[in-house]
């Protein structure tokens, strides 16, 4: 029982250790990250990104429109200076009844 655990154990580590060569030969971290790796195309640049540059060429041109976002979290800081003067509240919602209430 030993040896055969003995012997798992080396092809656990093993497993583990090629998998952690194998990760970080596929991302160099600094460089990919101060390239703006988020931004790039997967078909342009072989990155999964956002695609800024497409994003870009779609909205040129175009009149552009009042956004509004709704945040679906647990809580959100309506003092923050970012936020307390653009945040809309529902007028006719009733706090803790349970209900939409408009």
């Amino acid at each position: 029982m030993y040896k055969y655990s003995k012997g798992l154990g080396v092809l656990i580590l093993l497993a583990f250790l090629t998998a952690t060569v194998s990760a970080q030969t596929s991302y160099n971290g600094k460089e990919e990250v101060q390239n703006g790796w988020h931004l790039k195309d997967k078909s342009k640049d072989g990155v999964y990104g956002i695609s800024l540059d497409q994003a870009y060429e779609f909205v040129k041109g175009k009149k552009s429109k009042t956004v509004i976002v709704a945040v679906l979290d647990t809580g959100i800081d309506t003092t923050h200076e970012d936020l307390k003067s653009v945040i809309w509240t529902n007028p006719k919602e009733i706090p803790g009844n349970g209900k939409d209430d408009d």
